[in-house]
């Protein structure tokens, strides 16, 4: 059953306000005393805990009723949203300069750890802890099973996500989710190009033998640059065949056009994977038929946060038109002697043998991009298969109203899995009470009434980010295109992919894709009182053959030089991408602009 979002637009981020409200929470103001406080000052408040028979000192137990009111406020709030990740990275990952800490489970029976610390408060420069000695899993994960047999092996990102969990309670969804793809080290689509077998469980659980034989062969060495591609988890629509970027630059053209063909441009692509689909688009734009337009491309950024995505995409442009165009690269990924490449680029810039010159700069997130642009140059955006990967939140109504799911480990209580079918070690659980994040999404939007079991997704990084496209639009004009599979409404679709298959939401964190379907009418509405709007969605094989599709493939298999396996492959990939029981109807096209008289709707929008 299909839920509109519609209100989560505009009337709930009507200022951009959302993340600074969020930062003026307890938990900030929190972080912010305990830096002026400093290390020295959170050791000897530690210490005066215990007094010198062994009891609390009455100093400490006031300071412990303060802390534990503070830690359930902490608790809701970073089991809630997202937006404080910056804040729970920290914590997980640098505990020792944060002072809610409890460093006394560390102390021995002997007191020598506990001499050590003190000793060294009158030398705060030498002062340091160990991480490991901050997350003792039988004290902080006391219901976590003792035996783990029958679970799957540890990833490194599980094992962060254990000690989160294990300090700081049970995360929301959103917060698993973006761990999950772009964690810095464990990201499915950021963590460095590494075998991952020798990071696997080095902690205490009594496991560590198994788990490397249980690893996935295929997981054990997969990075960014092996998740694309039929060897991948998945297959996007610019890796089937060239038509679909070809068809994209038609759209863009009919754009350029409309703004009455001015002589520069900056062309965006959000999340270009293996930089296949920018290739196919600048390498139509380039060809004598759309010259004019592939001179008035200025620039050309691409937002990725992976290092070796930023590779691929260069190597791919490279490949594609480095005998055509004189690219100059911005922000390049830094890989041996990439610097010697670039320089060597750059003096052969305006080469006689080269037609056309772009700049190509990365940006780690559309910010980057909106701080650093040209604001008297117009802008064109695709965004392919991008949103879907934006974390959700997730909402289940129950008896007592809506409660949020959460991500918490598995609890040795539960039933012992099946031997020959191996269990994730964490799950999803509903909070026993309302949190904040079913306030600020929920209770303002038309969710009453719901009946029992009905599930909301909410995304409201996608929400922000449509209203970030609208602004740079209504500042520089232009358009922007987004393609993804979703519906006008919301539903319980958050799923996990391996290897072309779907697997369990908790299943071997940062080493599996997590999607949600796209809620194109809630994009719609938190744009549709401005001068820049959305239209459509209509579907992606619809734009597609409404941009010429068709007729490209048809031109193709009649030329003389191509094979019948060709005009084989040709029909084929045209088939996937359009008829309906394939990508034809199951992912939509959204195009944003400003609505001009005779520009929209755009076209392959018309209803």
């Amino acid at each position: 059953m299909l839920q509109s979002s519609a209100t989560l637009g505009r009337r709930l981020f009507p200022t951009r306000r959302l993340p600074n409200q969020l930062c003026n929470s307890v938990e900030c103001r929190f972080l912010v005393s305990s830096s002026k406080t400093g290390k020295k000052g959170a050791m000897k408040r530690q210490m005066e805990k215990t007094s010198a028979d062994g009891e609390p000192s009455q100093a400490a137990s006031e300071r412990d009723a303060t802390s534990a009111q503070f830690t359930s406020e902490k608790q809701v709030m970073e089991s809630s949203t997202g937006y404080s990740s910056a804040f729970s990275n920290l914590k997980a990952e640098s505990p020792k300069s944060h002072s809610m800490i409890d460093f006394s489970h560390g102390l021995e029976d002997d007191g020598w750890r506990s001499n050590k610390i003190l000793d060294r408060l009158d030398q705060p420069d030498q002062l340091s802890f160990e991480k490991e000695a901050m997350f003792d899993p039988a004290i902080h994960l006391p219901y976590a099973p003792q035996d783990w047999k029958g679970y799957e092996a540890a990833t490194p990102l599980s094992e962060f996500l254990f000690q989160r969990i294990g300090v700081s309670g049970q995360i929301t969804t959103a917060e698993y989710m973006r761990h999950c793809l772009t964690n810095p080290m464990h990201g499915y689509y950021t963590r460095p190009a590494t075998t991952l077998e020798k990071e696997l469980d080095d902690d205490d659980w009594s496991d560590s033998e198994d788990d490397v034989a249980e690893q996935s062969t295929d997981d054990s060495t997969k990075d960014a640059s092996t998740i694309f591609g039929s060897k991948g988890d998945f297959v996007t629509a610019p890796e089937i065949s060239h038509v679909f970027g070809h068809c994209i630059c038609v759209w863009l053209v009919t754009q350029w056009q409309s703004l009455q063909k001015p002589s520069k441009v900056q062309l965006v692509e959000l999340g270009p994977g293996r930089g296949t689909l920018i290739s196919d688009i600048v390498q139509l734009a380039t060809s004598s038929k759309l010259s004019d337009f592939g001179e008035a491309i200025d620039s050309i950024h691409l937002v990725e946060a992976s290092l070796e995505l930023r590779r691929q995409q260069k190597e791919a442009l490279e490949n594609a038109l480095g005998e055509l165009v004189d690219f100059d690269f911005v922000n390049p990924p830094s890989i041996k002697g990439e610097e010697d490449e670039t320089k060597e680029a750059k003096t052969d810039k305006n080469s006689p043998t080269k037609k056309f010159s772009i700049r190509v700069e990365w940006h780690a997130d559309f910010s980057s991009f909106s701080f650093k642009r040209d604001r008297d140059l117009p802008v064109m955006m695709v965004l392919q298969e991008f949103i879907d990967a934006l974390p959700v939140h997730v909402f289940q109504m129950t008896e007592e109203g809506w409660r949020e799911r959460l991500i918490d480990v598995v609890s040795g209580a539960d039933p012992k899995p099946e031997a020959d079918k191996l269990q994730p070690r964490l799950r999803q659980v509903l909070a026993p009470n309302v949190t904040p994040a079913v306030e600020l999404f929920l209770e303002s939007a038309n969710y009453h009434n719901q009946p029992v079991g009905t599930v909301v997704e909410v995304c409201p990084e996608g929400i922000m980010l449509v209203q970030d496209i609208a602004k740079v639009l209504n500042e520089s004009d232009g358009a922007a295109l987004i393609f993804d599979y979703g519906q006008e409404g919301t539903g319980d679709t958050l799923r996990a992919f391996s290897n072309h298959k779907q697997v369990q939401l908790t299943s071997s964190p940062g080493q599996v894709d997590i999607t949600a379907d796209v809620d194109f009418f809630a994009l719609k509405q938190s744009i549709k009182d401005g001068e820049t709007q959305g239209f459509g969605p209509v579907t992606q094989g619809e734009f597609l053959m409404r941009m010429g599709a068709g007729d490209m493939v048809i031109k193709k298999i009649e030329e003389p030089s191509t094979t019948e396996e060709e005009a084989v492959a040709f029909s084929e990939a045209l088939k996937y991408l359009v008829m309906p029981e394939n990508m034809g109807e199951r992912f939509k096209v959204l195009a944003v602009g400003k609505k001009k008289e005779g520009i929209f709707a755009p076209p392959g929008m018309e209803t």
